[in-house]
């Protein structure tokens, strides 16, 4: 589960990860097969919350909601924080001892929470075929609690996420084509100094078409707008 939303001076990311099943690509461990791991499991989820301090100008609902249309290169500085809570368990340990013999570790709970920033800029050409990039970093309070048969050690330590995101396309009055990235990496270290990397995002092919309103709309939209510019309440309808 993944939603990302974009609104004028805020984006937000709400993420929910449960997966159940991995395996190891051959070449990792020197074998003609996958090794399977059904076992293992992954329950994480999180959110994050940044602040854009020139949402006037920079949109990121052009780019990603195709709702708005930026006819001018510009950026924004991002301001925000994050927070995070996960479990990586398994059967056994859950690195294979083809691999790491030495690790036992078959549970691993973790905490994060901590402040970020970062920046984001579109580069438009002839106000129509622009190129979106947007690169945030978090410096977490990691909380890391590895299990071991009725035994746990615990680990508290600093540690950054990356978030980036990336967007190329094409945008008019009526169409929106592109083609965009949403990476997000949740990274830990364990009591036992073994490194952990969550690796959540998608990629996106968007036709988007505008349709123009109606008359009724239009009047109706007139009407709400002149509301809102004089402090007046709207009435439900």
């Amino acid at each position: 589960m993944q939603s990302h939303l974009y609104s004028r001076h805020w984006v937000t990311d709400v993420y929910g990860q449960f997966y159940r099943g991995y395996y190891l690509k051959p070449q990792e461990i020197k074998s003609d097969s996958y090794y399977l791991r059904p076992d293992l499991k992954l329950r994480m989820v999180g959110a994050s919350v940044y602040r854009l301090s020139n949402g006037e100008r920079f949109s990121y609902r052009a780019a990603f909601v195709q709702n708005e249309w930026q006819k001018k290169s510009a950026g924004s500085w991002l301001y925000g924080a994050e927070i995070y809570y996960g479990v990586i368990k398994a059967d056994s340990a859950l690195k294979p001892s083809v691999l790491a013999p030495e690790y036992t570790i078959e549970k691993v709970r973790f905490y994060k929470l901590g402040p970020g920033g970062g920046y984001a800029y579109t580069w438009v050409l002839n106000r129509h075929f622009f190129a979106t990039g947007s690169l945030t970093a978090n410096l977490n309070l990691t909380m890391s609690h590895e299990y071991e048969d009725d035994q746990h050690e615990t680990r508290l330590h600093v540690r950054p996420n990356v978030n980036y995101r990336a967007v190329l396309g094409y945008n008019s009055r009526l169409w929106n084509v592109n083609v965009s990235l949403v990476n997000s990496d949740v990274s830990l270290a364990g009591a036992s100094r073994t490194e952990y990397l969550i690796r959540t995002g998608n990629y996106r092919l968007t036709v988007a078409k505008r349709f123009d309103p109606g008359k009724k709309l239009r009047k109706l939209a007139r009407e709400k707008r002149r509301l809102l510019d004089s402090g007046n309440p709207i009435p439900n309808e």
